[in-house]
């Protein structure tokens, strides 16, 4: 085996042989595609965003600054959904969320689309993020508990679907845009020629429309076409081995060879004791159901619903805090600082890319986002290889990580509009192969009762991008046009220090290292 492939042998417990007796069957290529469009939808709303702005402005007759609020509360909600969807993942199930960002983004996005003032667009837009916000976390989780060992690597794969993401809303934007949009001023001129909104710039609402649509059929395709079961590892650790056992017969059986599984063939833990962090033990979502059964009977429901309240509350705290016990804090912080760059350079390649072009028009700037999309959309195959090699995950995302640091301190430097489009094109390359890398790696860094909140924790720092971005790229580029690009690159090389400082590449490597450990963590992988 090369040198990344994940540990077998002694750390492989029951379930994680079972898993790999199933293999990868019917099942599991059906859930690679449902998780993939998780994934799809996550990107296709935020480049959606980003292409929306201008329009937006011109309808509602903002300025600059009063428009990128509409950003700023589209990434809140995704910072809030990323910590609710991956909370509601750990402490209801993997389904629920599953199933309820796509359907709830396809909701949002209707009321987007045909939003009747600046207030409402910017009220859906939250709603929308704390919709889509949910998906990579999840769907991300769900998929890696669902796989064999051998093909871990399927979940670095994952991200060609995000790039394909934007490149799907770029398309369609190509489409409707161009025809649809207020009159731009003629060659020489500053003076824009006056526009009816109403009738000349749907072109934006059309977009969101048909984004809208391209949801709500990767939700018809998840919920009516595929009969998605709980995640094993799930029911596992939180009190169901007889449940765990039954959704794996029944896959193996829609894979095409029926297993017969017992208990005994998904324990997955070294020993029978509870998984514990800190000496303090993890309630499972039986055993908190149990004693909150016993408690509320007889109570009103006004203290019934505090409860649930306060359980919910209490559930998010600790599987936060254990996300940060000292064996994995070192490793969490790293992740979240190093996702704190994902949506900032983005718009500094928008702005170049502007200032370059030459009597430039609505249909030059979009196809220039779709040609910048395409050339990021090899990237995650190039990352899916990359981490099955000697490399490793952590040796490959130093690389690509640096590798994009490089390309923006070139993109900054080229005097030619060729140079510029080349550059951006690199940029756009290794930064995909970097962020697949790492999206791939986050949930495989965390066990599985934390798993989903940890992951909603990395994805909801993210979102703080693309919340502080606007201000941050303003404010540095008053000081000089150059400054924002020589920050970027700037932190791109320190997160190349960050990805090589990295303790270990996944939890189960963590349970390799330190076996006596066996009795307070769980393995996972």
């Amino acid at each position: 085996m090369d040198g990344d492939d994940e540990p077998t042998g002694d750390v492989m417990t029951p379930l994680d042989a079972t898993l790999d007796r199933i293999g990868m069957g019917y099942y599991q290529w059906s859930l690679l595609a449902l998780c993939g469009f998780g994934w799809l939808a996550d990107n296709m709303w935020m480049e959606g965003v980003a292409i929306a702005l201008p329009r937006v402005q011109d309808h509602f007759n903002m300025t600059g600054q009063q428009v990128g609020v509409l950003s700023s509360f589209f990434f809140c909600g995704m910072m809030f959904g990323a910590v609710v969807w991956g909370n509601c993942s750990d402490v209801l199930g993997r389904r629920v969320a599953f199933n309820a960002t796509l359907v709830l983004s396809s909701l949002f996005g209707l009321v987007v689309s045909i939003s009747p003032s600046f207030t409402v667009l910017a009220a859906s837009l939250l709603l929308l993020g704390s919709a889509v916000g949910g998906s990579i976390p999840t769907d991300g989780t769900l998929f890696v508990e669902n796989l064999p060992k051998r093909k871990h690597w399927l979940l670095t794969f994952l991200s060609v679907f995000f790039s394909l993401g934007a490149l799907l809303t770029a398309i369609v934007a190509v489409i409707v845009i161009p025809g649809h949009s207020c009159p731009e001023a003629a060659p020489g001129s500053s003076e824009r020629p006056p526009c009816d909104v109403a009738l000349q710039n749907a072109g934006w609402r059309y977009m969101f429309g048909g984004l809208t649509l391209i949801t709500a059929a990767m939700f018809v395709g998840r919920i009516f076409l595929f009969h998605l079961h709980e995640s094993p590892k799930y029911l596992v650790h939180t009190g169901r081995p007889e449940d765990a056992a039954l959704v794996l017969r029944a896959i193996s059986k829609v894979n095409g060879t029926p297993l017969n599984i017992t208990v005994e063939d998904v324990r997955d833990t070294l020993t029978e004791s509870p998984t514990t962090y800190d000496g303090e033990p993890l309630r499972t979502r039986s055993e908190s159901q149990s004693s909150r059964g016993s408690r509320s009977l007889g109570s009103n429901d006004k203290f019934s619903r505090l409860d649930t309240l306060r359980n919910g509350l209490t559930a998010w705290y600790r599987l936060s805090s254990a996300s940060l016990v000292p064996t994995w804090r070192r490793t969490t912080v790293l992740m979240w600082g190093y996702t704190l760059f994902n949506l900032f350079f983005p718009k500094l390649v928008e702005l170049r890319l502007g200032t370059h072009q030459e009597g430039g028009s609505v249909s030059q700037a979009l196809w220039n986002v779709v040609i910048y999309t395409l050339g990021g959309t090899p990237g995650s195959l190039i990352g899916a290889w990359m981490v099955e090699t000697r490399l490793g995950k952590r040796k490959s995302l130093a690389i690509s990580t640096g590798l994009t640091g490089i390309f923006c301190l070139l993109f900054s430097v080229t005097p030619s509009n060729a140079g510029v489009m080349i550059t951006s094109v690199g940029v756009s390359l290794t930064s995909t192969i970097m962020w697949a890398i790492l999206y791939g790696m986050t949930p495989q860094m965390f066990v599985t009762e934390v798993r989903g909140t940890a992951c909603g924790n990395a994805s909801a720092l993210n979102r703080v991008a693309g919340i502080i971005t606007p201000p941050l790229g303003g404010f540095l580029l008053d000081l000089d046009v150059s400054f924002p690009t020589y920050t970027s690159a700037l932190a791109f090389i320190v997160a190349t220090v960050f990805a090589l400082a990295l303790p270990y590449e996944s939890a189960a490597d963590l349970e390799a290292s330190e076996p006596s450990r066996g009795s307070a963590y769980s393995l996972l992988h």
